[in-house]
Parts: structure tokens; sequence; C-alpha cells
């Protein structure tokens, strides 16, 4: 996200020593550290302590015999399998014998290295996509996507290939934990039987559940059950992922609880607003796919879209785009603002009520069209919009406020996309009362005796100044459900472990409505609740297994059994359910937007410079830190990887005497913000 709040101060200096406490890298970090480390070999020992370790997991330490590091170690097995080899080649070394046992009784349609592929659903990020999963005698082992589903039509993104290797992480929770001790999971599930009992006499009273937005059918209907039968119950939302701010905007011209779904398939002109569709925003396998089929030239008659791209960082979308504008995030709304104001002086027609919103804008542009950074843009670009009306689309991106968002739509029913290149489409939200910050109030007011995190970690991506930790340490009971040991698990007095997606049953569905069942290749390895299970236990109810829960919603939506039967077959095999939800046409109010738009934000400054926190594309928002294909896979524009960093303009760092891969350090006025 990017700091717009004008009263806060952010500088970014060289760093006058190292920070104690931080590990620094076995790696050469830069060209200048490698000539020292010729130069003078001793000295540089100095600096690079090759005795480091560089991989997440922590609790491991007792597999490792000597300490060393990954380049070492890569070296040092390199070595072995020669020296093996020449040793295998000039003895006589005899391989010990080991017994082999066939199946008493194979399994049906199972033959021995000849894979079987499934088909199911995850949601790792702000998206779903359906996946074809290999599995080799029971055990799956490569993820693909399903050609059959809208949102992945064959592709999938390296956060769904590298999952499987989080099935098989050896740091996930095994069994679960009370105030820090092991205990059978069958005494877990008395444990949270006497809760359930609890939670029913006081009508939820203190509970807080705290759930990623996960778009999940039968996870709505438990939490909405949650609702009536314990009303004192609260449920919030946590998640890096959620479209807050696009849902904000909806709502200010009108359309509340509706999202857009984009169809770039059928767009000649694209204008992104810090929008990285071909990154990380959005449903990216499907708009990637859509956008490259519109590169294409396979005849003479064919032609190819036109991508405009204004944003502050350089992404994915950015290096694909055809014209690119760097903009501070700040001045990316005023862009919009601007563009909008040199349409309607051309004496374009208003849509219907924004006639005084846009005499509004058009009267700021004028009183500054003179000076604007920007101002050869803004003729082309709308000349070729409206030339393409009909097939040109608008992106706003997340990080920008939801006024910008309202200007978006605005310009998008000008251009009259709607129904055309985008669509409005109900929005399938959680029940939420609010997210972690209504959260730390609660427990502030010590009104929260119960927390219960669904697969979530907000001791580790909270806001830094709500000090999660310490205000969780102050709650009666607090439940952490999760896959791997992290920094909530630690802080949580009782943990239970989680399925992972491959385990369980489930059911997810896309923005554009498709519904998928998540279905599992493999029994648990470890004795396991999903986030429908554990929720159907604190609920009570007699159906507590995913299968009989998501079953038991089909059941009530398809009363015939031979059509549930034959449906629920084909959507197992297809991987999908084409209940398409239908777009509806917008009924746009701007009477709010206006007075969103009275004052403008300032530029930013040498003294004032403006920070962009954003998703990475290797760990995402740190949720995929332990997984160590991720972290290995190098960024796609700094080719990092393991590693984070600062991304300084050229100017900027002239000026502030950076050199590249330098130890930086930021400081802020907003509190809490120094690194």
């Amino acid at each position: 996200m990017s700091t717009n709040d004008r009263n806060n101060t952010t500088q970014v200096k060289p760093a006058e020593a190292e920070p104690k406490g931080i590990p620094q890298p076995n790696h050469v970090r830069s060209v200048a550290l490698l000539e020292a480390a010729t130069r003078a070999p001793q000295e540089a020992e100095t600096k690079l302590d090759p005795f480091r370790d560089e991989f997440p997991h922590k609790n491991m330490d007792e597999l490792i015999v000597e300490p060393t590091d990954r380049r070492n170690f890569i070296g040092i097995m390199s070595a072995g399998m020669v020296l093996a080899g020449s040793a295998t080649l000039s003895g006589c070394l005899r391989k010990p014998r080991e017994k082999i046992l066939p199946y008493t009784k194979r399994p049906e349609d199972v033959i021995p290295g000849k894979p079987r592929y499934f088909a199911t659903a995850a949601q790792l990020t702000g998206t779903v996509v359906g996946l074809l999963v290999e599995s080799q005698e029971g055990r799956p082992t490569k993820i693909e996507g399903n050609p059959r589903h809208p949102n992945s039509l064959g592709s999938t993104d390296a956060f769904t290939q590298a999952s499987v290797l989080d099935l098989y992480d050896p740091a996930r929770v095994s069994s679960p934990r009370v105030e820090g001790k092991k205990l059978p999971f069958s005494h877990m599930e008395k444990k949270l039987e006497r809760l359930a009992v609890e939670l029913k006499k006081t009508r939820g009273e203190g509970l807080a559940v705290v759930t990623r937005d996960l778009r999940s059918p039968v996870l709505m209907q438990l939490l909405q059950q949650l609702k009536r039968t314990h009303p004192k119950a609260k449920i919030y939302r946590h998640d890096s992922a959620y479209p807050a701010n696009t849902l904000a905007g909806m709502a200010m011209v009108g359309e509340k609880g509706k999202r857009p779904v984009y169809d770039l398939g059928r767009a000649d002109r694209i204008l992104t607003l810090d929008h990285d569709f071909l990154g990380l925003e959005g449903d990216v396998l499907r708009n990637a796919r859509h956008y490259t089929w519109r590169r294409r030239i396979s005849s003479e008659k064919d032609t190819m879209n036109r991508l405009y791209a204004v944003e502050p960082t350089f992404s994915l979308t950015g290096s694909n785009a055809d014209h690119r504008l760097r903009l501070a995030p700040s001045q990316i709304g005023s862009f919009l603002a601007d563009l909008l104001g040199y349409i309607h002086s051309t004496g374009v027609n208003a849509p219907a009520g924004s006639g005084p919103l846009l005499d509004q804008l058009k009267r700021a542009y004028l009183e500054r069209a003179n000076g604007l950074p920007y101002r050869r843009w803004l003729k082309p670009l709308a000349k070729d919009l409206l030339a393409h009306r009909r097939r040109a689309l608008v992106l706003v991106g997340e990080r920008l406020a939801p006024r910008v968002h309202a200007l978006g739509h605005l310009l998008n029913t000008i251009l009259e996309s709607y129904t055309r290149t985008v669509s409005l489409m109900p929005s399938a939200e959680l029940p939420a009362d609010g997210d972690i910050v209504d959260l730390a109030r609660e427990i502030t007011a010590q009104r929260v005796k119960t927390v219960c995190m669904l697969g979530v970690n907000p001791v580790y991506d909270a806001p830094a100044d709500l000090n999660v930790a310490r205000l969780l340490s102050t709650v009666p009971k607090t439940i952490a459900l999760s896959l791997l040991d992290n920094e909530t698990t630690k802080v949580a007095k009782w943990v239970v472990p989680q399925s992972h997606y491959l385990e369980t049953w489930g059911e997810l569905v896309a923005t554009d409505g498709t519904q998928t069942i998540q279905q599992p290749l493999i029994a648990p390895l470890y004795s396991s609740f999903s986030e429908i299970e554990l929720l159907a236990r604190l609920l009570d109810l007699k159906a507590r297994d995913g299968h009989k829960l998501v079953r038991g919603r089909w059941a009530k939506l398809y009363k015939d059994p031979e059509y549930l039967r034959i449906t629920w077959r084909r959507s197992l095999h297809d991987g999908v359910k084409r209940a398409r939800l239908k777009a509806t046409a917008p009924t746009f109010s701007w009477d709010k937007v206006g007075a969103a738009w009275g004052k403008r934000p300032p530029a930013p400054t040498p003294q004032k410079l403006e920070l962009v926190f954003a998703q990475d594309p290797s760990v995402y928002d740190g949720r995929m830190s332990t997984n160590s294909w991720l972290q290995e896979t190098p960024d796609p524009i700094t080719k990092l990887t393991w590693d984070n960093a600062l991304l300084v303009g050229v100017a900027t760092a002239k000026r502030l005497e950076l050199e590249n891969e330098a130890l930086v350090e930021i400081q802020s006025t907003a509190k809490g913000a120094h690194t």
C-alpha cells in the first residue's frame, strides 16, 4: 500500500552500521564486496559469515550435524556423489538386501508408475484457481491448471505449483498443543466439545472468530449459522488479499455488494492505474490468458490490443505495456481526474447524474493544465480510448483509494464498457463485523474472552502498531488453527493442526460464480481439521467432517436424490459446476464522489517521499515464506531470491548518496514506521 498521509514524513538514508540482530546473507551481496574478497581475503572473511542458516525452518536444528551454508552444502554433496561413484566403480560394494511385497489386492484402477488425475480447487491468494492434481499411487506429486475452469484455463501460478511442498513439510503442526504441551487429538476434540457447550450457554458472548477472505459457500453458511445461534459472537476478516478499496469504491457509487469482473479478451484498448493484472492482482491467470490471446497475430485481418500503464513501481503489467507512465501513488488519482476533466472539456456527453462531478473535474483541470507533468499524455490517451468505445477498459488497482475507483467506474461508463469488457457480479462476502483493527479495539476494551483464528497469522502480518502478540496474551483463551508453526502459534494457548487443501473436502466459488468441489487426494498425514470442520465443532453440529458438510449443502440445493447424485459425480469429475452468476446492468450514483474530490493530494517532495508496500511474487504477503521452492524463485523484475529490497529511483538514489545493494535505514513520522 502507499503512504498517502501527507502529515507523515518518510526519509531514506544509508545505514551508519549494520544493525545488531539482523542476520546477514551468506552470499556475496555486491560486485564491490566480491572485489574486496579477491583483494583481501582475510578482511572479506570478517564481512561474510559462511555459517549462517538461510533456511526458514528453525525447528530443524536437530537434523543439522555441522553448521554449513547452502553453497557449501551443494559443493559437499557434489563431491560426495563423485566419491561415491568412484567407490562403486572401483570396489565391490554389495547393496543391502531389502524385501519388497506386492499388493495383496491391488486397488482398482491403480497401475504402479501410471499417474491418475483429480480435479479440485485452491484459493491461496486472492483468486480461486481450478486444478488438476497428479497422484502417484495415492500421493499428490504435481499440480496443473484445469482447462475447464474459467479462472485457470489450464494454467497455474507459482504459489499453487509450490503448494504441494507444504503438504509434505516436516515443520507442519503435527499434534494439538495446549499451553505449549502436546496432547492426543482425541483430547483436543473433547476440549472443543466442552467449549461448544459453554458458547451455546452464553450465546457466543466474548467469542471472536478471525478468518481470511475465503470464497467458500459452505464456510459462509456455517458463519451465518454461527451468527444466528450465537448472536453475541463476532466475526473478523483478516486478509491482505481482500479487495477492501475495490468494494468501498463500488459502494461509493451506489453498487454495494458488487465487484467488477474483467474480460480482457474483448478489449482493444486497456488503461491500468496501478493494477498489476499480469502479476498478482485479481484473477491473474484468466486475465493473462485473455490478454495474450489478443496479442497474437495469425492473419492480416487480426489486430492487437494496446496497453497503457500508469504505475509507481515497475510491474509485470508495466513491463508488457505499449505505453508506460511512472507516477507517485498519490498522483495517480489526480491523473485520472484530469483525464476525465479533459474528456469533458471536449464536449463528450456525460452519463446521467454525473454532470456536476464532471464540471468540477473540468474546472480543476483547466486551472492546473499548464503545470501538469503528464499533460502530453492526456490528449492522445483520451482520443484513443474514445475511438474504441465499447471495446475499451479501465482497471484501477487495489492500492488506490476508493474515490479513485469511483472515477474509474465513471470513465468505464463514458466508454460504454459495462456488460462488454467489464461486468458487475454479486460479491459473495463472508459475514464480518470488522477487521483486525476492530478486533484489537475489542480486546483492549476487555470484551473478548475467546479468539478463534482460522488459518490466519495476525501476529506476523497485522499492523505493527497494534502489537497483536501482546493483545492476544491478555485474552483468556486463544485458539490457532494452523498448517505450520508460525508467530501466532507461539502465542496462542490452544494450537490445532490444520488440514492441507489436498487433504480435505471443501467448496470454492470463482468471481463469475463457477463452483468447484474441493476434494482430497490423500488422507490427512496428521490428525487435523479444516476451517469448516473446526467451525462445525464449535457449533456442535452432528455433521462434522468436510464431506458431510459439503454434501449436505448440495442436498439442500438439489432435492431430487438422483439429480444430486449425477450432478455431484459430474462436478467432481469435471472440477466445475456452471452455476454462473448473472451480470447486472449498473445503476450508478455519483453524488458522493464529488465531495471526495474536493481537495487534491500534494505531490511528493525530496523531504516527503512516498513508500509503497507491494506483495511479493515469491512469498506474497509472507504467508509463503516457509516454502523453499518459492524462496528459490527469482523475482521476475529484480531477479532476487531469498531476499527483499528497497527499490529507489536513480535520481533519488543519487541525491541520497545510496549505492546499489547497500543497507539503508528508513524512518517515518508515522507511528511504528522505522526499519
